[in-house]
Order: C-alpha cells, then structure tokens, then sequence
C-alpha cells in the first residue's frame, strides 16, 4: 500500500524542486541540481553529485543518464501525483456514498446495476479529467 502521508513528508522536506539533470563542470560526472540559477553567476543549488574514484573519491558510483533523467522527473512530478490520488480517493469515497445510498432505495437487482454503471462511468470521466494544472 501507498502511504501517502510518509511519501507527502519525504517530499516536503527535500531540496524544493523543480530539479534538472546535469555535467559536473571539473569531470563531467552526472550532477543533480536545483533548477534556479542565478542571473548573474549561472551558479545553481547542487543537489546530488555523483563521482568517480579517479577523483581521489573513496567511493565511486555509475549513474545511468535515465536514471537522473527520471529522479529529476519525479521531484517535480510527486506533488501533483499526490494531488491527484488524493482529489480520486475522494471521488471513489462519494461513489461509495451513493452506491450505498442507492442501494438502500433501490426497487430491484437490475436498478441497483444500472445505477451501479452510472456511477462506475462518472468515476472513470472524473478519473480521465485533467488536474487543471
């Protein structure tokens, strides 16, 4: 299960994005770094730099460019992935609502169907709308 509320403070207290995929200037290892540049000195806020043991670094790791690609990608992308589950969850907790209402009033089995695909329809509409972002 995702836990919605651990991945909303894990992102809360990380370096704010949106982040951006990178060459370290002095070797050219894959570098993370925060997507705000300063006018003037085109310095940016480095977030992850990844080296290599010729650098006189003890530990050295190869980093895919996808790899970098995606974390970058998914810094900016979490939050309003957390928006949207939270705004469907909602709308999955008013369908149950209804179908429980409705299933209270209903006259017969091929009512409670009907109703129930309705429901199921509107969902997957709402499901399919654009954030709005």
């Amino acid at each position: 299960m995702l836990d919605l509320a651990k991945l909303e403070c894990l992102e809360a207290q990380a370096t704010p994005g949106p982040w951006k995929e990178n060459s370290d200037p002095w070797n050219g290892n894959p570098l993370i770094e925060r997507d705000d540049a300063d006018p003037e000195t085109r310095r940016t806020t480095p977030i992850i730099r990844c080296t290599t043991p010729e650098w006189g670094e003890e530990i050295g790791y190869e980093v895919e460019d996808a790899d970098v690609e995606f974390i970058c990608a998914a810094r900016s992308a979490v939050p309003a992935l957390i928006q949207r589950i939270r705004q469907l969850e909602e709308v999955a907790a008013a369908t149950a609502r209804i179908l429980e209402s409705n299933a209270a009033h209903a006259t017969s089995l091929h009512d409670l169907r009907g109703r129930i695909k309705i429901a199921t329809g509107n969902l997957r509409r709402h499901a399919e709308e654009p954030s709005g972002e």
